[in-house]
Order: structure tokens, then sequence, then C-alpha cells
């Protein structure tokens, strides 16, 4: 296995993929990652996103509001095949990578979108806000 500097914790062991579309490839550019429930929350197409690394497991916070489908990547992913995200929503740079080639996947769960747990403008994730404004 490539080394891709991954905290263990966010390491669930294989490539995810999360989208509302029905896919079977992954198209070059696209965002793959690691860590499980950040792929589930991306599968909503949230305009959110956060994570709390600190919780165990891992919780990633969201306000999507799609129907979403969870993949594996179904073939071996090698270092040149990826590269980390250089706008990725999640800080350190180790959890959100983009695809250099097409990928083969496989649909691993359907995801209902249930109640995201964001708190919407009070989110302190939301993009201008910090966790100072939310206290």
């Amino acid at each position: 296995m490539p080394e891709f500097a991954i905290p263990p914790e966010l390491d669930d062991g294989e490539w995810y993929h999360g989208s509302p579309l029905t896919l079977q490839m992954l198209a070059a550019g696209s965002s793959i990652t690691r860590c499980r429930v950040a792929a589930e929350a991306f599968s909503h197409k949230p305009t959110c996103l956060g994570i709390e690394e600190d919780e165990r497991p891992v919780r990633v916070c969201h306000n999507g509001c799609f129907q979403g489908c969870l993949y594996v990547v179904d073939e071996p992913v090698g270092t040149g095949d990826v590269y980390p995200h250089p706008k990725s929503s999640f800080p350190g740079g180790a959890l959100e990578w983009l695809t250099n080639r097409l990928l083969r996947l496989r649909k691993v769960a359907d995801l209902p979108v249930g109640e995201p747990p964001c708190l919407g403008d009070e989110c302190s994730h939301r993009p201008g806000r910090s966790e100072a404004d939310s206290r």
C-alpha cells in the first residue's frame, strides 16, 4: 500500500466516493477520500461541511439535502493516481483527494437524506465563520 499520510483516525481502509448520482466509473479530477463518513456527507451535495476530528468516531457535519450513494473504488489506487485536493473542505489536506485517472466504482450503500447534523447559519464550519463566532 502506498503512503498517503492519512491520519489513522481518518483512514477507513478503502477509497470512497459519495454522490447523489448513479455511477460505475469515476472521472479524472473527481474527489475521493479514505474517510467513509466524509464520503457519506459528500453524497448529499452539501454547501456547508465540517469535521469534528476530536470525536470518536470522527463526525462530519453537513447541510446536504440530496439522497446519496456511497461507492468504493473497485481497483487499486497508487500514489500517482491521486493528489491532495488544493481547495479541500477539510483542514490539513489529508482527507480529500482528486483523481488523476478514470476509476471503477462499486456501490456499497444508498444513503437517505435523514436529518443533516449541520447547524445551518450557526455552523462554525460555514465559510466566513469561526468557532468563536458560534459561541
